[in-house]
Parts: structure tokens; C-alpha cells; sequence
């Protein structure tokens, strides 16, 4: 009789001790089961791939780059500038900065604006940068080392970043302006789109 009752008392500790711990799990539905887990339950409409691709085009949602045009243009005031150029994005993206790609030396535009292009007509100026001074760690691979020649790992083409706020498909920038007016000419390399590509993945909550 004693060994009943021990047995049955043991049976309800066990119970209740098991009941405590799963409380702190989440109750999730598996398909026709009921599952504990300890991560909150949802489940990706889209599968592992398209998740690993999403992750691709914008690893932990941080700026990329977006578009590149290389060119090698010399912009004489009185023939080339102001210049301006279109730029045409493949998809609509929010942009973060366009970085203008110039020379080693002081031969570099000074004034740089960024417009909005949509609707195939300059519109809204939202980005704007005055480079009246000579920056030399913008050269590199990175665009971060000491710009010098003969060239060493990129060093002898730097870029000139201008901060910007839009989401578009089309820009248009404006050069003008030459830091050393003695050179006769500022050099125009290309231009860089940096943004962020938004890949949404909807999730279904149980």
C-alpha cells in the first residue's frame, strides 16, 4: 500500500517538475503536431535559398554597391563644366552615397550634386558636396589608403563620397569646379551607387 502511494506521489512530482519546464518553451504547431521550442513559432513563406540569396544581394542589411560606371574623362572649365550625367539603376533602392571616382593628384572637381531622376527629368537635389580641400586617404582598393603614383594597389584613383537620401532608379550628378585650377583640367573616372537592396521575407505567425 505504502509503495503505491509513493509511486503515485512520485508520478504527480514528475508531472508538475515536466510542466514547469515546458512552460518556459513555446507551444508551436508542426503541420498536425504540437511542438515545444524555445525560439518563437513562425514559419518563412520562403525557403532556405531564396533566404540565402536575399542574404547574398545584402548580408545583415549593410550598404553595397549598387552600380559602377568607369570612364577616364578630362573636364576643362570652359568647354566641359559644369558636367552632368544620368545614371540609370536597374531597380528602384534606397541609395546611401554616391562616391565620384577621380585622380590621384589635385585634379579633381570641387562642387559635386546628386539629383533625383525620375520620371526621365532632373527633379529633387538630394545629395550635395564641396571638396575644397585635398583629402589623400581616399585611393586604394578601398578607397581608404594614401593616393599616390606610380600606381599600387589602386592609389592612383580616389573617390569623392557625397552622402545621399533616396529611393529611385535614376540619378543625375552634376561636376563643377576644378581643386587646382593651374592643372587646367579636373579627371572624371566613374562614379559608385551605394545603397541598401530591401528583400523582404514575409513570415506567417502561429
Amino acid at each position: 500500500m505504502n509503495l503505491i502511494k509513493v509511486s503515485a506521489m512520485l508520478f504527480v512530482v514528475l508531472y508538475f517538475a515536466s510542466d514547469a519546464a515546458l512552460a518556459e518553451f513555446y507551444k508551436c504547431k508542426d503541420g498536425k503536431e504540437i511542438k515545444y521550442q524555445q525560439k518563437p513559432c513562425f514559419t518563412p513563406v520562403v525557403d532556405e535559398e531564396t533566404k540565402r540569396e536575399a542574404e547574398k544581394i545584402n548580408p545583415d542589411g549593410k550598404e553595397v554597391l549598387i552600380h559602377e560606371v568607369l570612364t577616364n574623362k578630362f573636364l576643362y572649365p570652359q568647354l566641359d563644366l559644369p558636367y552632368e550625367e544620368k545614371i540609370k539603376l536597374r531597380d528602384k533602392v534606397k541609395i546611401t552615397a554616391v562616391g565620384i571616382l577621380t585622380d590621384w593628384s589635385p585634379k579633381r572637381p570641387t562642387r559635386i550634386s546628386v539629383y533625383d531622376f525620375n520620371g526621365n527629368k532632373k527633379g529633387e537635389k538630394i545629395g550635395h558636396e564641396n571638396f575644397t580641400k585635398y583629402l589623400l586617404d581616399i585611393c586604394g582598393y578601398s578607397y581608404n589608403a594614401a593616393c599616390k603614383s606610380p600606381d599600387e594597389r589602386g592609389s592612383t584613383i580616389g573617390e569623392l563620397r557625397i552622402e545621399v537620401t533616396a529611393f529611385t532608379d535614376s540619378i543625375l550628378i552634376r561636376l563643377n569646379g576644378m581643386l587646382r585650377p593651374s592643372n587646367k583640367y579636373a579627371i572624371y573616372n566613374g562614379v559608385r551607387v551605394y545603397g541598401v537592396k530591401e528583400k523582404k521575407i514575409t513570415e506567417d505567425y502561429y
